[in-house]
């Protein structure tokens, strides 16, 4: 399992896709997550910006691992029609990313529930929904994978409901995205993480101290990660990536919870220090 970061703290930081890359190179990882929104929503990234952006990649020895689809204000699972199909457009603009950056999976949430609709109607629109954008990333080569949605109203805030949209969308290139630090917030168990196991292909790593998301470094709050990181393992995670011939990534995914007015990249320094220290199954 590869060590990974995400271009979200320099995107939370006001910082350019191009800086992000630059540093992230600086640390020695070599696996990247890219947001979908702010420095690298494809909305308003520019063909510079983004032939920039590949010959950093490329120079450095950089893969784009996974692409993050979460722009503001978006839901999947909506029963608004015209919001569900500029929620496609965003979707086919961001597999469009993954072609060009070379990427092998989408990260999303499931939607959640409206005032307008009713939890089970949200729920089946959020399996209508994931069940075309895997068929789209389907043609592009691309897997399909679920983040763990924190806030109450979300459709699948636990690796249960994870389990169980992936089993009812029933396509083999969909899979899970365990945030480590929202699994945390929803005191998922260690039983439930074997279960999700061999259905996981990535992670994002993070912390907060369980009641409120904070994205902190890790080791900086209570979340379990190394046993959670264990519990997936155990579970058969890199045993089925072996055999898919996929590499999994386990991405920092990080901002300045402490307000120690540490930069972008010294957060994530101090976040590798500590995975490559505490983690089973991490490496550069």
């Amino acid at each position: 399992m590869k060590l990974g970061a995400g271009t979200v703290t320099w995107a939370f930081n006001g910082e350019t896709l191009e800086t992000a890359l630059k540093e992230i190179a600086t640390t020695g990882i070599k696996y990247i997550d890219l947001i979908g929104m702010l420095h690298g929503d494809p909305d308003s990234l520019s063909p510079g910006i983004k032939d920039t952006a590949q010959k950093i990649v490329a120079d450095e020895g950089l893969t784009i691992a996974s692409i993050l689809a979460v722009k503001p204000g978006m839901n999947i699972a909506t029963v608004n029609k015209s919001a569900a199909l500029s929620c496609k457009d965003y979707f086919k603009r961001i597999i469009d990313l993954c072609d060009f950056f070379g990427a092998k999976e989408i990260c999303f949430m499931a939607g959640h529930n409206e005032l307008e609709s009713d939890l089970q109607t949200s729920w089946n629109k959020a399996v209508e929904f994931s069940r075309w954008t895997a068929e789209e990333c389907a043609k592009a080569n691309v897997y399909a994978t679920y983040e763990l949605e924190w806030r109450t109203y979300g459709l699948v805030k636990s690796v249960q409901e994870m389990d169980l949209m992936i089993a009812q969308v029933a396509l083999p290139n969909v899979y899970a995205n365990i945030d480590i630090g929202h699994a945390g917030l929803v005191r998922d168990s260690f039983s439930a993480m074997r279960r999700i196991g061999a259905k996981s292909i990535h992670l994002h790593v993070n912390d907060n101290d369980t009641v409120i998301h904070t994205n902190a470094r890790p080791g900086d709050g209570a979340v379990p990660i190394a046993g959670y990181v264990q519990a997936l393992i155990d579970g058969g995670m890199l045993q089925n990536a072996e055999a898919m011939g996929h590499t999994i990534v386990a991405s920092i995914e990080v901002e300045d919870a402490a307000g120690a007015g540490d930069s972008s990249r010294v957060l994530i320094e101090k976040s590798k220090d500590w995975i490559l220290k505490n983690v089973p199954g991490v490496e550069l």
